[in-house]
């Protein structure tokens, strides 16, 4: 892939219309929008499991 013509593989947008646009193997690369997005997506998942009787007996990590 050529480093002017990057894209974000989830939004589409070209490296120029981003903050930071960072590249993984095989020509996939994400923005720092679509991390962010991606952050909120986890967080809302991992309180949804944890407010769950199903994620209550799975503990918190690092607890004994």
């Amino acid at each position: 892939m050529d480093g002017d013509n990057l894209k974000c593989s989830f939004c589409d947008k070209r490296q120029d219309q981003v903050e930071v646009l960072i590249a993984g193997p095989g020509g996939v690369a994400i923005c720092t929008e679509c991390v962010d997005f991606c952050n909120e997506i986890i967080a809302d998942a991992r309180a949804r499991l944890s407010m769950s009787p199903r994620g209550q007996d799975q503990g918190a990590p690092g607890a004994s």
